[in-house]
C-alpha cells in the first residue's frame, strides 16, 4: 500500500499541484485548505507524512507542528515544511519545532517527491 500524504495549504492552487506531483510518484495524497481542519485530518486519515505551509491565516503551520509535536500518537510523525519566505528565523523555529525538512517556494515537484521519500525512509528505519 502506498504511503499517505497529507498536503496542508491555504491555497487551492499549491495543494492541487502537491498531490499532481506526490500522486505522479505513487504515494496517496489527502489536501487540507483549512488550516483549522489539519489536525482532525491527521487524527482521522492518519498520514505517513504530512507537508505543511507555514504562512496560513488564522493558524500557522508552525502551530500546527507544535499540535502535532504535542500529541503522543503523532510526536514522531515526519513533517515537511513549506514557505515563500526564506526568514532564517522561520526555519530555525521549524526544526526547533521538529520539522523533518524544509521546502521553499516555488519548489521543483522532483524536490519535494525526494524529501518525502528521504523523510518516509527515516521514519522507516527508526
Amino acid at each position: 500500500m502506498p504511503a499517505h500524504i497529507l498536503v496542508v495549504d491555504d491555497s487551492d492552487l499549491m495543494t492541487e499541484l502537491a498531490a499532481e506531483f506526490l500522486e505522479q510518484a505513487g504515494y496517496r495524497v489527502s489536501a487540507v485548505n483549512d488550516p483549522h481542519f489539519a489536525m482532525l485530518e491527521i487524527q482521522t486519515g492518519r498520514p505517513d507524512l504530512v507537508v505543511l505551509d507555514v504562512d496560513m491565516p488564522g493558524l500557522s503551520g508552525l502551530d500546527i507542528l507544535k499540535m502535532i509535536r504535542e500529541t503522543p500518537a503523532f510526536a514522531a510523525l515526519p513533517v515537511i515544511m513549506i514557505t515563500a519566505h526564506g526568514q532564517t528565523h522561520r526555519i530555525v523555529a521549524s526544526f526547533a519545532q521538529g520539522a523533518s525538512d524544509y521546502i521553499f517556494k516555488p519548489y521543483d515537484g522532483r524536490d519535494m517527491v525526494d524529501r518525502v521519500r528521504r523523510a518516509l525512509s527515516v521514519k522507516q528505519a527508526a
